[in-house]
């Protein structure tokens, strides 16, 4: 009788474990399951032993080669594409001309081989099959026996209510050369679904044995980690002791957690249940790695980390990034599912939030943020905006407290985040998003609103909510994505003509989500995006009369629009009433067309009358809170608070740093020179105040 193990599997269910090896070569004890069953084998009186091999084989025959180190003689048969199980076995038997034994190598078992071969030779059968008695049936494939061992009937994995047995295939089998020649060589065959349907049909005489001792499947990281608490317990008898475990003196292991070889776990560190590290992983200390984590061979987590997810890549532990309102993360790391679940949950607690997409390949993340939201307690809307700017605006529409929008870009997701009324996110609020950690639901969930259309009601609002007018200039437009295309139809609906790029032709173009203007006037020269927004303030103001303004406008636009009897309304930023305080890419189009087309005038011409200062930029540390420093600062002599500047001396404005640790100084004027004399009477007041500090 010759013996053949199958040791091709793959043991997808298995990962990370089987990320670097065959699936018969996932360790139990220390030792590859595989060197179990050939021990077994030797024992019985086996002295050669066929393997054949598919998935990673020279893992296989690099450990064990020609079998030596075993006392036994082991001859490979590699299969260049998938056989299935029995398919492999025929290749690897050929012209059979004698019984064969056949055992899958990743399981492992205490049976008695030697009655299973006892009750072949017994009954003459064409095959006969080891089975094992189960309470998980559903979990495998059930045989039903007569009293003979007779096989009447097969299910494969059945559901509990097709479950008629407790006797399941183990993966043994003895096949006579009969049944292995009924195999079809050349093709993928297998032996449970198809090759033992098509014996018990042919009215081949089929029969199974349920065995006495331990079966175990090791198909899952759960399954191979309670086999390796029931071999150290005594509970598994294994034919080789199991070696010792490794020690991760002063860190939190989970017994339920699966650590492979060669893992070093910091002093401090938390591995919670159901946690698999693969071979090679290195936790650093104090760093926690949640219930259910799979880190893939090789991984170095850092000091402090947490971890939850599925861990394939190094690049999939890089933090999220924040970027002003946006967080930037690897999609299957920093800004996982499980992230994205539990940051709609932080924004859902607040209320209404919008969220949208850019493309279909962050649609699922985008959509999966929403599940978040709606766990929170908050109702979800899912808006069809096409970018940023058109979001804020919806926003704004729909007084949504929040709001998200998902870009991805290769294997990183870019989110922007938005506060009540289309604001963008501050920086304490995405920091908070980014650090959140479980996800937490709210007393109700919330609903899920599909708001479409908005595309088309952003343009009719950019292009300043009235039909198109006569006169208005030629100009060409740069089309790049959804932001581009919607600025070229604002520009129509405004009522400009589309013309190709060239000499006397002003471009624009939209960019960064559609916030921002870009353009060229009629000579080719470049204009600066501050400039075309200061220009669209310029317009807005003469023609609406008053304006909440953005941040960063200088004191120089601030102070013209009020010469020209504008109004500076407090606030600031995007969001609120649309279009009172919204200055994105397009609308400022519309503005600066709208007005060369009232006063016939050029792009060239109309930028002409538009301040350009040189803007000077320091920031200071003091060592006072900066709320504090800037009260104090209130009180110096020709210190002035304006709307929407905050505290000004002369034309240079400070105000507190993003963190709140310092003072940031913009001190502008018409050269340089005039810019440096500005910043220099700011530093002044601001060391007089550390002076008084320090007195």
């Amino acid at each position: 009788m010759k013996a053949i193990i199958m040791a091709g599997g793959e043991g997808r269910r298995l990962l990370p474990v089987t990320a670097n090896r065959p699936k018969p070569m996932a360790e139990l004890g220390g030792r590859p399951i595989l060197e179990y069953t050939l021990r077994t084998l030797r024992d019985l009186g086996f002295e050669e032993v066929t393997l054949t091999l598919r998935y990673l084989p020279e893992v296989i025959t690099d450990w064990f080669g020609t079998g030596a180190r075993l006392g036994m003689k082991l001859t490979y048969s590699l299969e260049d594409r998938p056989l299935g199980t029995a398919g492999g076995v025929r290749k690897a038997v050929g012209d059979p001309a004698e019984e064969v034994l056949v055992l899958s190598g990743d399981g492992i078992f205490t049976f008695d081989l030697g009655q299973l071969m006892e009750f072949y030779r017994k009954t003459g059968a064409d095959a006969v099959m080891a089975l094992y008695r189960t309470d998980r049936p559903t979990s495998f494939g059930t045989v039903n026996t007569d009293g003979e061992g007779r096989v009447l009937a097969f299910s494969e994995k059945p559901r509990w209510s097709q479950v008629t047995a407790d006797s399941v295939n183990t993966g043994i089998y003895i096949l006579s050369p009969r049944a292995l020649l009924a195999i079809p060589g050349g093709r993928s065959w297998d032996f449970g679904r198809d090759h033992f349907p098509m014996l018990l049909g042919r009215g081949y005489d089929l029969r199974g044995l349920v065995m006495d001792g331990q079966w175990r499947d090791l198909g899952t990281p759960a399954e191979l980690n309670r086999a390796r608490r029931d071999a150290a317990a005594g509970r598994l008898k294994l034919p080789l002791e199991p070696m010792a475990e490794q020690e991760h003196k002063g860190a939190q292991v989970s017994p339920e957690a699966l650590i492979c070889r060669d893992c070093k776990i910091g002093p401090g560190a938390e591995i919670g249940p159901g946690a698999v590290l693969a071979d090679g992983v290195t936790v650093g200390a104090g760093a926690k790695i949640a219930a259910g984590t799979k880190i893939w061979p090789g991984i170095r987590v850092p000091e402090g980390a947490s971890v939850t997810g599925l861990v394939r890549h190094q690049g999939d532990l890089e933090p999220a990034v924040m970027r002003g309102s946006e967080a930037v993360g690897p999609i299957r790391g920093a800004l996982g599912p499980e992230k994205l679940l539990c940051m709609g949950a932080r924004l859902g607690e607040g209320g209404r939030c919008a969220v949208g997409w850019y493309s279909q390949d962050c649609e699922a993340a985008a959509r999966l943020f929403a599940c978040g939201v709606r766990f929170g307690g908050g109702d979800a809307i899912l808006t069809d905006a096409p970018f940023e700017a058109a979001m804020s605006w919806f926003c704004a529409q729909r007084h949504a407290s929040s709001g998200a929008f998902f870009r991805r870009e290769g294997d990183m997701l870019r989110v922007s985040f938005f506060g009540p009324e289309g604001t963008q996110a501050g920086a304490e609020t995405v920091g908070s998003l980014v650090r959140a950690s479980g996800c937490h639901t709210g007393d109700r969930t919330g609903q899920l609103v599909f708001q479409t259309g908005t595309g088309r009601a952003y343009l009719a609002a950019c292009a300043l909510g009235r039909a198109s007018r006569i006169g208005l200039p030629e100009v060409s437009v740069t089309v790049r994505g959804p932001e581009g295309r919607a600025l070229k139809q604002v520009l129509v609906l405004t009522g400009c003509s589309l013309d190709f790029p060239g000499p006397g032709v002003p471009g624009f173009r939209a960019s960064e989500g559609g916030y921002r203007l870009e353009a060229e006037d009629e000579t080719g020269e470049e204009i600066s995006s501050d400039r075309l927004l200061w220009a669209a303030l310029l317009e807005a103001g003469e023609r609406d009369g008053a304006l909440c303004l953005p941040e960063g406008v200088p004191v120089s636009v601030r102070r013209l629009l009020q010469s020209r009897g504008v109004s500076i309304l407090p606030g600031g930023g995007l969001g609120a009433d649309v279009y009172g305080r919204h200055f994105d890419g397009a609308y400022c189009a519309a503005l600066i067309a709208d007005a060369m087309g009232c006063r016939s005038v050029s792009l060239r011409e109309l930028m002409e009358a538009v301040p350009s200062p040189t803007v000077l930029h320091e920031v200071f540390t003091s060592g006072l809170p900066a709320a504090f420093a800037l009260g104090r600062l209130a009180a110096y002599p020709e210190m002035a608070l304006e709307p929407a500047a905050g505290l000004v001396l002369g034309s240079a404005r400070v105000r507190a740093t993003e963190d709140g640790t310092g003072l940031e100084v913009a001190a502008e004027g018409e050269s340089e020179a005039q810019a440096r004399s500005s910043l220099d009477r700011m530093r002044a007041a601001i060391r007089a105040l550390e002076e008084e500090k320090n007195r």
